[in-house]
């Protein structure tokens, strides 16, 4: 199971839970296996409130949104190392920049977990389907996050956003 929760508007979360219309493999299949599904579902939000829904960009007053958060009541094949790994390459997002050149500063964030501010763990640029290149995405502009793992509850935090090509200077597009 995968709790994701999405927050557009940086405030007003959502939920994804599981739709009766729609089959799915992970669809609980028992009485007893649904009931338990409810009860993790129901027991909280799997993470803790951060320091700050906003990233902290080095030398700068500026910060982008922590926008999304997979909860600690995920599967934990999911929140895995490999695991994430595995999840974000089936979107089509791989690790790293374009042949590893970076030319940006990392983003940290602070989640409350007593780790204070941390850098990101990792930055996923789209791929376009290559697989692992994505300069694409880098020169041409295209959707990327970075995300960190909050300590106290395993939870996942992400910074998702939309940005201009490299002839912007990586700016991210309104409303990205």
């Amino acid at each position: 199971m995968l709790s994701l929760l999405v927050f557009p508007a940086l405030m007003a979360a959502a939920s994804l839970p599981f739709s009766s219309a729609i089959p799915h493999p992970l669809r609980p299949s028992s009485a007893s296996q649904h009931r338990e599904l409810a009860t993790r579902q129901d027991s909280g939000t799997g993470y803790a409130q951060p320091e700050s829904w906003l990233t902290v960009i080095p030398n700068s007053n500026l910060g982008e949104p922590i926008n999304v958060v997979i909860s600690s009541q995920s599967d934990q094949a999911v929140l895995s190392d490999t695991g994430l790994q595995s999840y974000f390459s089936s979107l089509f997002f791989s690790p790293n920049n374009c042949l590893g050149i970076s030319l940006g500063d990392q983003q940290a964030a602070n989640l409350n977990d007593g780790q204070g501010v941390v850098n990101q763990t990792a930055l996923y640029r789209y791929n376009f389907g290559s697989g692992t290149l994505t300069c694409q995405e880098s020169i041409n502009g295209g959707e990327h996050f970075r995300w960190w793992r909050q300590s106290s509850t395993g939870a996942i935090f992400i910074a998702a956003s939309v940005e201009m090509g490299a002839s912007k200077n990586h700016m991210i597009v309104d409303n990205g």
